[in-house]
């Protein structure tokens, strides 16, 4: 059984409910998602693809569609296409100034060199040309070992004027409860996945499956109802910039 594969399988149908372990994330995903959909023009380069979700609703609208992950690590996002190009961010092979709209989405945190790849980003940027990031503020070790940076808004911000961008749009998602439920949900699901790569042993992985999962859509539902209760509002899971050359 791969597990990996499973999960995103579970992601596509359970995603938007909090059903899912990872309900609050992929929720502002979605968000991140419908406002960049509404922005991009012209050809759209998807940075750190993975799996090319977006691939149809770009060229729905009519769009060329370019993908571009990292040649060793898009081989660890479970995809079964091939991206178009495979390039470290640091290094695109394409010409100054040839796209119009860059899909960054939940790639900023797994950079070593987020200023280099964000100035490379800028150099093949058109004058007017859009970028669209994403990336979390609060959550646990995950795709290890490229895993290195959480950032708060005015940190991404900050990171993309030293870039040269001009701040276009930013949101922000999540609060101290959702963030709470998303990292107790992770910490129970790394741990299955943890004992069942160490075990292999089906009816064990069946029954933690039993066991635990009703306690992550108990810690959904509670982050649910206690959101209100969230006054200071300084926790934040996922930011949101869309920046412009």
């Amino acid at each position: 059984m791969d597990t990996l594969r499973t999960w995103d399988k579970a992601g596509d149908i359970l995603g938007l409910t909090p059903l899912h372990p990872q309900y609050f994330v992929l929720k502002a995903e979605t968000l991140a998602t419908k406002m960049t959909l509404k922005q991009i023009k012209g050809s759209v380069l998807d940075i750190g693809c993975g799996r090319q979700k977006l691939k149809k609703l770009v060229e729905k609208k009519g769009l060329l569609y370019t993908s571009l992950d990292h040649p060793t690590i898009y081989k660890r996002q479970r995809s079964t296409v091939m991206p178009n190009i495979l390039a470290d961010i640091t290094s695109i092979p394409l010409l100054e100034g040839s796209v119009d709209s860059v899909l960054f989405l939940m790639v900023l945190a797994h950079l070593p060199n987020p200023d280099k790849g964000l100035m490379e980003i800028y150099r093949i940027l058109k004058k007017g040309g859009k970028v669209f990031i994403s990336t979390v503020e609060n959550y646990p070790a995950h795709d290890l070992p490229d895993d290195y940076f959480r950032y708060r808004l005015p940190g991404i911000i900050s990171l993309c004027k030293r870039a040269g961008f001009k701040i276009s749009d930013s949101d922000s998602w999540g609060n101290i409860w959702q963030t709470n439920a998303v990292n107790f949900n992770t910490f129970v699901f790394q741990t299955i996945k943890m004992i069942w790569d160490k075990t292999k042993f089906l009816p064990l992985l069946i029954l933690l499956l039993i066991l635990l999962y009703p306690l992550t859509v108990i810690s959904n539902f509670l982050a649910v109802i206690l959101t209100p209760l969230d006054l200071i509002k300084t926790s934040k899971l996922i930011n949101f910039v869309v920046l412009k050359k």
